[in-house]
């Protein structure tokens, strides 16, 4: 059974992460979010929104193409991938000389909640797996699992966490419990936390 998202006095917590790292959060294939500072405790094992920041890691792309290219991925990053990478060719196409790599970070999602998912655990250098070091670069790796992804819900990010509020925190929710298949509510009793 999928767990409940935070309400009333326990509030949805986001974070915003640079694209294409938010998307390869939402798909399951980058597990461990690198930060210089601890969530806090009571933080673990429980749901965190995935916000795509407005700003893309030009780096990033070729590690995301690599793993794609080399299967190391899931097959629903690699069926993203290979949407991505032919939207890209075709607006390449029709755009003449663009950079590959700048269409490419035209064809994912900002500026916008995309998924949920649940802090696991938090590592320091001296504790964290081998196989979490290919993600591995911070202070600390916050472990991540059970990505759900949702349809993107516009809104404004912020630095460290910061709380899911108003109509996009409703909005949020109705779109989890579509994700995971549990009846949605109306938006009046959804307004008042049930």
């Amino acid at each position: 059974m999928t767990a409940p998202l935070p309400s009333g006095r326990n509030p949805l917590l986001a974070i915003t992460v640079h694209q294409p790292w938010a998307s390869l959060i939402a798909l399951g294939d980058k597990t461990i979010e690198n930060r210089d500072w601890l969530p806090p405790p009571d933080l673990v094992g429980k749901w965190v929104a995935i916000h795509a920041g407005k700003k893309f890691d030009r780096n990033a792309w070729a590690v995301a193409a690599a793993q794609a290219a080399n299967a190391r991925a899931s097959q629903p990053f690699i069926n993203k991938f290979t949407e991505w990478n032919e939207r890209a060719l075709n607006m390449t196409e029709r755009a003449g000389k663009t950079a590959l790599q700048d269409v490419m970070a035209k064809a994912v999602p900002y500026g916008a909640i995309i998924a949920l998912v649940r802090l696991k655990c938090v590592w320091d250098e001296k504790t964290v797996p081998p196989d979490s070091r290919p993600w591995f670069i911070g202070q600390y790796a916050w472990e991540l699992e059970a990505p759900t992804v949702i349809d993107p819900e516009p809104c404004s990010g912020q630095q460290g966490l910061w709380p899911v509020v108003g109509d996009t925190l409703i909005a949020v929710r109705r779109k989890f419990k579509i994700a995971v298949n549990l009846p949605v509510l109306t938006y009046e009793a959804s307004r008042e936390g049930l």
